[in-house]
């Protein structure tokens, strides 16, 4: 029983030594107002990524198929807009009351514009422990503003639309990490205003 014992926990150890490097980043996911995680079934039914590894201490990371991978690795600046949908009048009611009952002070960045891609220069400060909304607005510059969620909650409207964004960057080892973030895009008067609500970041593996 004691030689069993002792394989078993040397087998143990030699398997946690030989982890594959995904397997022992932490993924960041940054969702200030818990919208994205309260939300993102509703937004999106049906729809998801493979996540594997073990939640519980953080390590967790998405695996695609090399078919998928190379849908978002071949678009512009390596990044696609996988889902998109468009907000109804009771949906934009239910929204802004979330919003409203967030009282944290943490803002998120807003453009007076589209979002669209987001640029390479940015995808490039993503990876391990950063997502595009912890370096949106310092590397967007002056065109970014700040919004608390009550501002943001009164921005909810009819005809609004979410949109899932999936960037890929590679780093010079070799390691890909794989982002989403969440934006919502609203026209309010003769402006058309975009906002970063949540975004995450992943270590990838590709299948």
């Amino acid at each position: 029983m004691k030689l069993f014992v002792i394989v078993a926990m040397v087998t143990s150890m030699l398997c946690e030594g030989q982890q594959s490097w995904y397997q022992t980043v932490r993924f960041v996911e940054r969702d200030p107002y818990a919208f994205n995680r309260t939300y993102r079934g509703i937004l999106f039914p049906g729809t998801g990524y493979k996540l594997l590894g073990r939640p519980a201490s953080g390590h967790v990371y998405v695996v695609l198929k090399r078919s998928e991978y190379d849908v978002i690795w071949t678009a512009p600046n390596h990044q696609k807009t996988m889902h998109e949908r468009v907000v109804t009048a009771t949906e934009a009611s239910t929204f802004a009351s979330h919003l409203r009952a967030h009282g944290t002070p943490v803002k998120v960045p807003t453009w007076i514009s589209a979002v669209g891609l987001f640029p390479s220069t940015v995808l490039q400060l993503v990876g391990a422990g950063t997502t595009i909304l912890d370096i949106a607005l310092s590397a967007f510059g002056s065109g970014a503003a700040d919004q608390s969620a009550a501002e943001l909650a009164a921005t909810m409207a009819p005809g609004g639309v979410f949109r899932e964004i999936a960037s890929l960057r590679r780093e010079s080892t070799g390691k890909d990490f794989f982002t989403l973030s969440l934006t919502y895009s609203v026209r309010v008067g003769n402006q058309l205003r975009s906002t970063v609500v949540a975004s995450s970041s992943y270590a990838l593996k590709i299948e």
